[in-house]
């Protein structure tokens, strides 16, 4: 399966998310074990539940701009480790696979 890679920085993967009226694309972003990543969420004239952005596992919770990039900076994980993500109200979900 072909997979989008992460842009490499200084201090580990960047991953970039849209965080759309619908819902959030790619619902599945893969990315390197046992690095840091920075996540960039991007919106643009996002005005649904999307804007309430939630990691569960990690305790992180914001309201995005309606414009704009939000980096969210996520601790290493080990290989095999699945990170979801959500709305605030669960209607939109995604996932974050280290491999």
């Amino acid at each position: 399966v072909d997979r989008p890679a992460a842009n490499e920085s200084l201090n580990g993967s960047v991953l970039a998310l849209e965080a759309r009226n619908n819902g959030y694309f790619p619902t599945t972003l893969y990315a390197s074990a046992n690095t840091p990543l920075q996540l960039d969420i991007v919106t643009q004239n996002t005005v649904s539940c999307a804007i309430a952005f939630v990691i569960p596992n990690l305790g992180f919770e914001t309201i995005l701009p309606r414009n704009g990039v939000t980096s969210v900076e996520i601790p290493a994980q080990a290989a095999g480790a699945v990170l979801p993500f959500t709305c605030s109200m669960g209607m939109y979900t995604g996932q974050i696979v280290f491999e």
